[in-house]
């Protein structure tokens, strides 16, 4: 760089140096093959002349050299937004189908929820069904002793009798004993002789 800058100034100073003359054109060669050989390929372009035919191959070379960077910045572009692309793409494969495993998993939830609180009622309405056909056949022992109560008292004995074998035996109690025995006073005869 130093030798063309002196070049350059001694062909301003004398402009019929010859070997400034011919001096300028080899600095020139020499600074832009060695600017070609550190990567500065825009620095080697802008020293060379394209009429010297010295010149010539290494402005071929830095013009492909040229090129290829050019190229290769293009791909590492595409590259660059073609990963983004593909990263957003990935993040948003994700994000859908977290939010769709989400609401899957809440509906099973909630169905498990629902078939819960379903048991809990069913279990609720066999209780009490079962609790109201307790009363209702405790309701039914006590309208057959008071029923055959009245058939004793009006002297139908078989048919109270009839009525009181009819009765569940668990509901059986000390009034079912009772009128059962008024039921077969003959026997009552017998046991006092």
């Amino acid at each position: 760089a130093q030798a063309l800058f002196g070049f350059r100034e001694a062909l301003k100073a004398w402009p019929e140096n010859d070997t400034a003359s011919t001096g300028i054109p080899t600095a020139s060669l020499a600074y832009a093959t060695s600017a070609f050989d550190k990567g500065d390929f825009d620095l080697a372009d802008s020293l060379l002349d394209e009429s010297l035919d010295d010149h010539r191959e290494l402005r071929t070379r830095v013009q492909t050299a040229q090129k290829a960077r050019a190229a290769r910045r293009r791909r590492i572009k595409t590259l660059t937004y073609a990963s983004a692309a593909l990263l957003i793409l990935v993040f948003s494969v994700l994000s859908v189908a977290y939010v769709l495993v989400t609401q899957q998993k809440n509906r099973a939830l909630e169905a498990e929820a629902a078939e819960a609180e379903q048991r809990q009622a069913a279990e609720a309405a066999r209780d009490e069904a079962t609790r109201r056909a307790e009363e209702l056949k405790y309701e039914n022992y006590v309208h057959a002793i008071a029923a055959a109560s009245g058939l004793i008292t009006e002297g139908r004995l078989d048919d109270a009798q009839g009525l009181l074998w009819s009765v569940s035996a668990e509901h059986r109690g000390w009034e079912w004993g009772q009128l059962l025995r008024a039921t077969t006073p003959h026997l009552a005869d017998l046991e006092g002789d």
